[in-house]
């Protein structure tokens, strides 16, 4: 059977996600930090996962501006180039699914 996770983040490294979760409290699963796909699809592959939905956390940034509309379409680029990694990647049979 096919298990899809539909809940998975990424988190761009000028989130600092580790520094953010010691501050809060929160927990990753251990070897899931620092973020990338190559951490990603090993993570997935540990838990049986065959498909993930990729998608930023919510995050508050303050209001409408161009500072963050800046920030937000550098992540929007950053996602973008994931997605033709992992394409190219399945193309050439190297994620094992």
């Amino acid at each position: 059977m096919l298990c899809v996770d539909i809940h998975h983040h990424f988190f761009p490294t000028d989130l600092n996600k580790a520094v953010s979760n010691q501050k809060l409290g929160w927990k990753a699963p251990k070897g899931t930090l620092p973020w990338s796909p190559e951490v990603s699809i090993k993570a997935m592959d540990a838990s049986g996962i065959d498909i993930a939905v990729l998608s930023l956390p919510a995050l508050y940034m303050g209001s409408v501006c161009e500072e963050n509309r800046a920030v937000a379409r550098q992540r929007n680029i950053t996602m973008a180039s994931i997605t033709t990694w992992m394409v190219s990647q399945l193309a050439k049979g190297q994620l094992g699914i």
